[in-house]
């Protein structure tokens, strides 16, 4: 049912992807047969498998328990920020305040500014 999941979204169990001893892998110990167990998964996206660094568990340090946390360090890393380089804005001209005077003889045009 698990598999058929992470088939159908394309995930990826990293508990199972990093090579380690399995007292690093198992989270839970059954209370009578003390064996430890594999319950507790971490599912990530195929895409984003390369963000994780190892999943592993961590050994209780306060007391003793059956279960033990998943630990999972993933590499964050943020986008720069896109600026907007400001420019001045363009001046449209005028053609309204402008004087044309042309000499038709020679085809030129002189302009000159009210």
């Amino acid at each position: 049912m698990l598999l058929d999941l992470c088939v159908k979204y394309s995930l990826v169990i990293t508990n199972t992807v990093f090579q380690q001893a399995n007292k690093f892998k198992a989270s839970w110990m059954h209370p009578h047969s003390k064996h430890w167990h594999l319950i507790d998964y971490v599912l990530v996206r195929q895409r984003d498998l390369w963000d994780i660094r190892l999943t592993r568990v961590m050994h209780p340090t306060m007391a003793w328990l059956d279960h033990r946390m998943v630990r999972t360090p993933v590499l964050l890393a943020a986008k720069p920020v896109k600026r907007k380089h400001w420019t001045a804005p363009r001046r449209k001209l005028d053609v309204e305040t402008q004087q044309y005077t042309s000499d038709t003889a020679t085809g030129t045009c002189q302009c000159s500014v009210i």
